[in-house]
């Protein structure tokens, strides 16, 4: 659940990073540390769990990864690496990067991430991440119950083709002031297929948590996971708005991560200190 519940506030980032970059920001950037990494940690308990957030990630959440930096791998790493692997789509191991010790990996993430997003102890200008910061002092506030004052913006004009690029190879471009993205034939009649699917069956979209994202964008990200085949597409967004069903997903992030690990974040960053960073 806590780990839905970070996906959940990775939209969330995302769609608050669009509205002050003026662009369309989708995926994300992660950072996994694994220092001091030992085989006595590769239980199976482990590797059940690694697998099963796999799966939610690539079904429930796909094409939101942008990259993946592993970083201060040690020497036992590539032997796990070779498990977890089979488990990952193609496309998605193409996104991660394995990294050594500070001298590897701080001039990469810089060069990507900037020192700007990234906490002094790696390579950045943030203060250092410990686990006296708050990992989500800044997600929270994009909650209801965490910050009951702020109201919901209107998003039409965020996603005003005119202001904003669209992180697509074709780009995108309007007409008379009417969406739409530039794609190859093949895609662009994949698309239609999806879109007349959603009109016929009324299928709300808003259900998929991705509310303020423009339905088009919802849909292509389904059409890219499953290589722009319609029939897959659309039965991966019915596999997932059951999913969010049953799991009554929009309740879940309505909670406060505290309540859902049955712990204080400050006991949990003593053992895993992180935070979401960009925003």
């Amino acid at each position: 659940k806590y780990h839905v519940w970070e996906q959940e506030a990775c939209g969330r980032l995302c769609l608050a990073q669009t509205k002050k970059l003026k662009r369309i920001v989708e995926t994300v950037t992660g950072v996994i540390d694994i220092k001091d990494m030992g085989m006595s940690q590769i239980t199976r308990d482990f590797l059940s769990l690694t697998k099963l957030l796999a799966e939610i990630d690539q079904n429930q959440y796909p094409e939101t990864l942008g990259r993946c930096f592993i970083i201060n791998a040690p020497a036992a790493f590539p032997l796990v690496w070779r498990m977890v692997k089979p488990w990952l789509d193609p496309a998605t191991v193409a996104k991660i990067q394995v990294l050594g010790g500070p001298k590897e990996h701080i001039p990469v993430l810089v060069d990507f991430i900037g020192e700007e997003n990234l906490p002094s102890n790696y390579g950045g200008t943030l203060p250092p991440l410990s686990p006296q910061v708050h990992p989500y002092a800044e997600t929270m506030s994009l909650y209801p119950t965490a910050a009951p004052t702020i109201t919901a913006e209107p998003v039409a004009a965020v996603f005003d083709p005119e202001v904003l690029t669209y992180p697509y190879p074709e780009g995108a471009t309007s007409n008379n002031g009417k969406h739409w993205l530039e794609l190859s034939p093949a895609s662009q009649t994949a698309l239609t297929a999806v879109e007349q699917w959603v009109a016929k069956d009324k299928v709300d979209l808003k259900k998929l948590g991705t509310a303020d994202i423009h339905p088009s964008l919802q849909l292509l990200r389904y059409l890219r996971a499953n290589q722009f085949n319609p029939t897959k597409a659309i039965a991966h967004i019915q596999r997932n708005l059951e999913w969010r069903k049953t799991k009554d997903i929009d309740a879940l992030i309505l909670q406060r991560p505290e309540d859902i690990l049955g712990c204080s974040l400050e006991e949990l960053t003593a053992v895993f200190p992180h935070w979401h960073s960009g925003y």
